[in-house]
C-alpha cells in the first residue's frame, strides 16, 4: 500500500477500534465479567457451557445476555451465541493478564470436564492454550486422547504429541501415549514422528507383543511412506530376531510375510484372510466392509488388510 493510501485505511481501523471500546465501556461490570468468561469459550459458545463455567444457572444469565445482545456484542447463532466481531472477543480476552487468563482457562476446562461435555469440545478449548499449560492437562489427554482418534485424528495427534513431549521418561503414562500416538502418526503420514516413537519404544526393554507392534509400524512406515525398502526389510529381520517369531511378537501380532498386492475391491480377487491378527496388534480393523468393497479410492491399506468401517483421514486426502 502506498503512503497516500494509508490515510483512509488507518482512519477506518481507528474508527472500528473506537466503536469496540465504546461498546465494551457501555456494559455493566457484571456483564463485562461474564463476557470475559464467554471469551474463554471461543467465538461461538452455548449458554449451557457459559453457565457451567461461570457457576450460575442459565436463568441467572438472562439479563446479562440480553444486555450484551442489545449492545451488539453478542448475537444469536442458532442454538448458541457468538461474538458479533472477532475484535470484540479479542478485546475482552486480552483485557485479562496472561497469568490470570491461564488460570481461568484451566478452571473453565476443568468445569466442563466435570460436567461431562464431549471430548471434542474440551480439546477445542485446550488446543489454543497448550503452550501455556503447566501440566494440569496431561491427565485428561492421556485418558481421553484416544477417544478423538476416529473423529478428529489431527487434534488427537496434536494433544498426544504435546503430552509425549511433557511426560518424563520414567512416567508410566508415557508408554500409553506412545502406543496411542504411533498409529495416528502413521496414518497421518507424519513419517518422522512415527519413526521416532517406534524407535523410542524399541530403545527400552518391552514385552515382545509391544516390540512387534513397533517393528510393524516402523517397517510399514518405510515400505509405504518413505519407499525405503531396505530399511523395511531390516526392521522385519530385527523384529524376527527380537521376538523369535515371524510374527511381530506373538499370536495377536501381525505376521511378517509378503502382503497381498491385489486389491480386495475386485470380486474375482481374493481378499486378505479375516483371521490375520494384523488388526488386533496394530489397532487396524480386520473385517471386510459390507459387499467386500474397499472403502478407499486410492487403496494402499487394503494391500495389508480390509476395513470394517471407513477410517477418518485428514482433510485434503482422497478417501
Amino acid at each position: 500500500m502506498r503512503p497516500d493510501d494509508q490515510g483512509p485505511a488507518r482512519a477506518a481501523v481507528v474508527s472500528l477500534s473506537r466503536v469496540i471500546v465504546e461498546r465494551l465501556d457501555s456494559l455493566t461490570s457484571e456483564t463485562r465479567q461474564t463476557l470475559v468468561t464467554a471469551a474463554l469459550l471461543g467465538p461461538v459458545f452455548s449458554v449451557g457451557d457459559l453457565a457451567v463455567v461461570s457457576g450460575r444457572a442459565p436463568t441467572e444469565l438472562v439479563g446479562t445476555i440480553e444486555e450484551a445482545v442489545a449492545a451488539a456484542v453478542l448475537e444469536s447463532a442458532g442454538a448458541r451465541l457468538r461474538f458479533r466481531h472477532g475484535l470484540l472477543r479479542q478485546g475482552l480476552y486480552e483485557s485479562v493478564p496472561l497469568a490470570l487468563r491461564v488460570a481461568l482457562h484451566q478452571h473453565a476446562i476443568s468445569a466442563l470436564i466435570a460436567a461431562d461435555v464431549s471430548a471434542e469440545r474440551v480439546a477445542e478449548l485446550l488446543l489454543p492454550v497448550l503452550a501455556e499449560a503447566d501440566g494440569w492437562e496431561l491427565g485428561w489427554i492421556v485418558e481421553h486422547g484416544g477417544d478423538l482418534i476416529d473423529r478428529a485424528p489431527e487434534i488427537a495427534a496434536e494433544l498426544l504429541g504435546h503430552a509425549l513431549d511433557r511426560l518424563e521418561t520414567g512416567d508410566r503414562r508415557r508408554a500409553q501415549v506412545q502406543d496411542t500416538l504411533l498409529p495416528v502418526s502413521f496414518y497421518l503420514r507424519r513419517v518422522e514422528q512415527a519413526e521416532r516413537i517406534a524407535r523410542d519404544i524399541l530403545s527400552v526393554g518391552t514385552e515382545p507383543a509391544r516390540a512387534g507392534r513397533a517393528y510393524w509400524f516402523l517397517a510399514h512406515n518405510h515400505m509405504y511412506h518413505t519407499g525405503k525398502v531396505e530399511e523395511a526389510l531390516t526392521a522385519l529381520a530385527e523384529a524376527s530376531t527380537a521376538t523369535g517369531s515371524t510374527r511381530c511378537g506373538g499370536r495377536d501380532s501381525p505376521r511378517f510375510g509378503r502382503p497381498s498386492s491385489r486389491c480386495s475391491t475386485a470380486g474375482r480377487r481374493r481378499a486378505p484372510r479375516r483371521s490375520t491378527p494384523l488388526g488386533r496388534a496394530s489397532g487396524l480393523p480386520t473385517r471386510r466392509p459390507a459387499g467386500g468393497r474397499c472403502t478407499r479410492s486410492r487403496c494402499s491399506a487394503c494391500r495389508r488388510t480390509t476395513w470394517s468401517r471407513r477410517p477418518t483421514w485428514p482433510a485434503g486426502r482422497s478417501s
